[in-house]
């Protein structure tokens, strides 16, 4: 990256002003009209890679900021198609929602719709729901009330919602694949070693879409609705988040 500007010394004389005389001026005989000609410094800002130009100017060319995976924002017929399949027809959701809901904030500076207040939303209402679910399983404690094991410890709760089992259902619904964010780093600088998705940004970015889904959906359906997804998508059927959480935290050979 260099900075180029024409030196003060370089630069061709240039005359403050000029006179003009006479009526092609507009004025009459032995009137004098002063035009100023003012100058204007201009500093150019070039940012090359590998030796080659990559933008000129104070402005990137949006194209290459607003791509993903070969993909331009907002996307072709399959950006949608996996989530679209995932929520099914009972709690489906309007095109920019879904877009909306698998676009980190990370991407393209933040300048579109992004589904930061729709997870946090979705993140808590997860959470109430998997702490219902804990409470109410089958036990023989004798102190329960009706039913419902108070005294349970909450790691199960953390384990249901946790961003490390919601990347897992993210991925296995192929969800993953159409989201739009900035990867944070790929690779260790100093080994070339690929990092895990936690270093990249990839647990966290892909388990915040599906908290956007989820608050998406209790927006747009209501608590019943929201609460029904969860039960028979999150909570039983191929991407039950009890699945998914036995086989993460399962104990290493």
């Amino acid at each position: 990256m260099y900075l180029r500007q024409i030196p003060r010394s370089l630069r061709p004389f240039q005359p403050l002003g000029r006179l003009v005389v006479g009526e092609s001026a507009g004025i009459s005989h032995g009137q004098l009209a002063f035009k100023s000609q003012q100058t204007q410094q201009v500093r150019t800002l070039v940012y090359t890679k590998d030796g080659v130009v990559r933008a000129r100017g104070l402005k990137k060319n949006e194209e290459e900021y607003l791509t993903v995976n070969g993909v331009t924002y907002p996307g072709n017929e399959d950006t949608l198609k996996d989530a679209k399949t995932f929520l099914g027809e009972e709690y489906s959701l309007p095109d920019p929602v879904i877009l909306q809901t698998i676009t980190h904030k990370s991407f393209a500076h933040g300048k579109k719709p992004y589904n930061e207040k729709l997870a946090i939303l979705g993140k808590e209402f997860l959470r109430l729901q998997a702490s219902h679910y804990a409470v109410s399983q089958t036990n023989d404690n004798p102190h329960a009330i009706n039913k419902h094991n108070f005294d349970i410890s909450p790691q199960p709760i953390e384990v249901l919602s946790s961003s490390v089992a919601l990347h897992e259902v993210c991925k296995k619904t192929g969800i993953h694949k159409n989201i739009f964010w900035k990867k944070r780093i790929s690779e260790n600088t100093s080994t070339g070693q690929e990092l895990d998705a936690k270093f990249t940004g990839e647990q966290s970015v892909f388990a915040r879409s599906i908290h956007a889904l989820i608050g998406a959906i209790l927006l747009r359906h209501g608590e019943p609705k929201a609460r029904k997804f969860i039960s028979e998508k999150l909570l039983s059927g191929p991407y039950s988040l009890i699945s998914v959480s036995e086989k993460v935290y399962a104990p290493r050979p």
